[in-house]
């Protein structure tokens, strides 16, 4: 599609597309290193409230996680499960943090067993999108693209083709912010976000 082009209508900014849906069983944030985790984190703790669960797990599609962490009961209990799918948790309080190779071609299917034995579960994706990546957030019922521009051609491109997309601003740094990367609380923004994206629809 060439630039300029008369007949070829500009993209819909995304913050203008409706998102609507009655439950988010399956997540996925995708943005910059160290600006997706915390949303993605946020976002878990949310979904896990939604659907009480004791736990939730983040599951980084990008670089490895960092060393460190600690958690309760609940978080250690599902990093069990975790590791018996070959994984090497991370617990943070009620979150279980594991990393997954972009460059893996069995991305997709890793994603799907994910999702079975983990859930509630939240992808967040830093890396350069793949076909295999596509494919993931394709399953999901709802992407989150983190900007502080979403109007921006760079967060139409970012992600172009998929459906169901809202976008959100980068956390703040501040105590909202660690507490979900902690895996205590969600941000008060992503709980916005999630009671806005599930409410009834008409």
């Amino acid at each position: 599609m060439g630039r300029g082009s008369a007949s070829s209508p500009a993209p819909a900014p995304l913050a203008a597309v409706p998102v609507a849906i009655r439950v988010v069983t399956g997540a996925a944030v995708v943005g910059r290193p160290r600006e997706a985790e915390p949303v993605a984190a946020a976002l878990a703790l949310a979904l896990r409230r939604e659907t009480r669960a004791k736990a939730a797990t983040v599951a980084v599609i990008g670089p490895p996680l960092p060393d460190g962490g600690g958690g309760g009961g609940a978080g250690r209990r599902l990093a069990v499960q975790l590791e018996a799918e070959g994984l090497e948790p991370r617990v943070r309080g009620r979150l279980a943090w594991v990393r997954l190779d972009p460059a893996d071609p069995e991305l997709p299917a890793l994603t799907w067993q994910l999702a079975l034995v983990a859930a509630p579960v939240v992808f967040a994706v830093t890396a350069p999108r793949t076909a295999a990546i596509d494919a993931a957030l394709a399953d999901q019922d709802l992407v989150v693209l983190v900007t502080p521009d979403p109007d921006g051609p760079l967060a139409v491109a970012a992600t172009a083709g998929l459906p169901r997309v809202t976008t959100t601003a980068p956390l703040a740094r501040g105590l909202a912010r660690e507490l979900s990367r902690a895996g205590v609380r969600t941000a008060p923004a992503i709980r916005r976000l999630i009671e806005a994206t599930t409410r009834s629809e008409p």
